[in-house]
């Protein structure tokens, strides 16, 4: 990506990974008074989804002395530019602006959605498209990105999928509401013994989707509708039962327990496990030393 901010200010903070062979960056930038601009340029497709604004104007151009044509000022809209493609982000006096930035080659996006979704045509900039589902997922992602779970592949690679469907359907122009169909008996079965063998470890949604033979969107749908959670949820079910069985041994730390389950660092453990219990390991802990 080629990018040229005469009188702007570099990124005040900005966070990347990559799921599922997509690119992602989360940025929080404060262009300041005055006029700023931003060359988009890549040999990929990029996506830019606007979180949030504070100020001024903020907005893509196809020519940089033309203001963009829009009903609409408000967050919430993405930008879809297509590789080798160019556009630039103006700004004029805005104090802070929030994106989510994805990178992908086309056929990735491809292989993730398989056949839910068809071949998508789009050889021109979309600019300014506003889409609920599309914000919704974006804030998730961004919120993953910026927080304790940038290093889970699992759920990174599930919300990855649930925004390239919702960004697919959008750029498409169509709203397709997709059958709940569940997976078959033999699926399930080998998707649920992997996430249970598996939750303590680095557990792929991709490799997941190979052992099944479905794309990740089919799998992750499919399985919802099967189990009525994500696999994601499956998984993280199986982490706390495993904690559960570890913190019965109370000479065990908290941290080596974590590390045990899967997870980066204690910190991280104790709000997972306060989500899916309902109380803190140290918590839980103590109610069954009191109960034995």
């Amino acid at each position: 990506m080629s990018c040229s901010a005469p009188s702007g200010i570099p990124d005040s903070h900005a966070v990347s990974n990559r799921w599922n062979g997509i690119e992602l960056r989360y940025t929080e930038r404060r262009p300041g008074p005055g006029e700023s601009w931003t060359r988009v340029l890549s040999k990929d497709t990029t996506v830019i989804i606007r979180l949030d604004q504070q100020g001024g104007v903020c907005e893509p151009r196809l020519r940089l002395d033309t203001p963009t044509i829009s009903g609409r000022r408000d967050v919430g809209s993405f930008n879809w530019i297509p590789e080798n493609q160019m556009i630039w982000c103006y700004a004029e006096n805005v104090r802070c602006v929030r994106d989510l930035q994805l990178r992908f080659d086309r056929s990735a996006m491809e292989t993730i959605l398989g056949s839910d979704c068809n071949r998508l045509e789009v050889h021109e900039p979309l600019l300014m498209i506003y889409d609920t589902r599309v914000a919704r997922c974006a804030s998730v992602l961004a919120d993953a990105l910026a927080g304790d779970s940038r290093d889970d592949a699992l759920y990174g690679e599930s919300l990855t999928t649930a925004l390239l469907v919702a960004l697919h359907r959008a750029a498409d122009g169509k709203s397709v509401v997709l059958p709940a169909e569940g997976l078959a008996p033999w699926q399930l079965r080998i998707a649920k013994d992997y996430l249970e063998e598996q939750s303590s470890s680095g557990i792929s949604l991709t490799g997941l989707a190979k052992l099944v033979g479905l794309s990740q969107s089919r799998l992750a749908r499919g399985f919802k509708a099967s189990t009525g959670i994500a696999p994601y949820s499956w998984a993280m079910q199986a982490r706390i039962r495993k904690a559960k069985a570890l913190l019965t041994d109370i000479e065990m730390p908290l941290s080596v327990i974590a590390l045990e389950v899967g997870f980066a660092d204690q910190s991280h453990f104790t709000k997972a496990f306060k989500r899916g219990a309902g109380i803190t390991p140290g918590e839980w802990r103590h109610t069954r030393k009191r109960g034995a």
